[in-house]
């Protein structure tokens, strides 16, 4: 029976020659086809630009032969679709005739992706059958989080065992709210960081909340450049800033330096007043 046969009735007779012949009605119950089919339970997913979106396929080859079938997924610029099965990227798969396969298309949209409805045009095809797919991507917004200071410096001084209070701003650079932000430091060893506040509850998008960070060094920090990193961690994206402080000697220990100078050419001076006349 062909593949591509309508629903309805069809009457044969069997001529067995001498011996008569045999009447036969075969009823179709369901249309023939000779094609393959492209389909998704879920074709319309939504989420952030930073996320992927994961659509599962089913390619069903209604035809009579083995097919081997190339994949194609149009996104726009910038966004990337990768195909898998079993685990694998895939840019082709085989389908045994009447068999379905399960294909899984991870589609990453750009990073700065507008707030939109995407359409995604997908193909699986050869010479002889294809079937198309036109999925949905909606972008709800985007996260991006920023952490700095007033004049963008990411540099200060400080003396041994000195504090330095330091002002930051933490931007809301997205299009979607940040929530429940916390702030949280890597030091030297034996420097404290504290934030003032610690947390912010949410930041609206093209808003900026500004944070106090006080620094103290560790008492024994020799002069020299150190490395400070913050990280400003919201529920949906976090960012760094890296500091470089500048350790400066104590005042105090100038002071001390000066007097031991004097002292020593004070004592050079009574050296010679007495022992120089001899």
């Amino acid at each position: 029976m062909p593949l591509q046969v309508d629903k309805g009735d069809y009457n044969f007779r069997i001529d067995a020659g001498q011996h008569g012949s045999l009447p036969i009605k075969v009823t179709v119950s369901e249309q023939g086809t000779y094609r393959s089919e492209l389909t998704s339970d879920q074709p319309n997913l939504q989420g952030h630009a930073d996320s992927d979106f994961t659509y599962s396929l089913k390619l069903n080859n209604r035809t009579a032969e083995k097919q081997t079938y190339a994949l194609s997924a149009d996104v726009p610029q910038g966004w990337d679709a990768r195909f898998q099965s079993g685990g694998n990227n895939i840019t082709s798969i085989e389908v045994e005739p009447n068999a379905t396969q399960t294909i899984t298309l991870r589609v990453s949209p750009a990073e700065k992706a507008a707030a939109d409805t995407y359409q995604i045009p997908v193909r699986a095809s050869n010479n002889t059958t294809s079937a198309e797919l036109t999925l949905e991507a909606v972008i709800t917004g985007t996260y991006d989080i920023q952490l700095t200071t007033p004049d963008e410096r990411l540099s200060t001084s400080i003396t041994a065992g000195g504090t330095r209070s330091l002002e930051l701003l933490v931007k809301n650079n997205g299009s979607v709210d940040l929530t429940d932000i916390n702030l949280t430091s890597t030091a030297p060893a034996n420097w404290e960081v504290t934030f003032e506040p610690k947390t912010i509850n949410v930041i609206k998008p093209g808003q900026s909340v500004p944070v106090t960070a006080t620094i103290k060094s560790a008492k024994e920090a020799l002069a020299g450049d150190y490395v400070l990193a913050m990280t400003a961690s919201a529920s949906e994206k976090s960012t760094d800033a890296v500091f470089r402080v500048t350790v400066k000697t104590s005042v105090l220990w100038g002071w001390v330096g000066v007097l031991i100078v004097l002292a020593v050419l004070a004592g050079m001076y009574w050296v010679i007043r007495k022992y120089g006349r001899r």
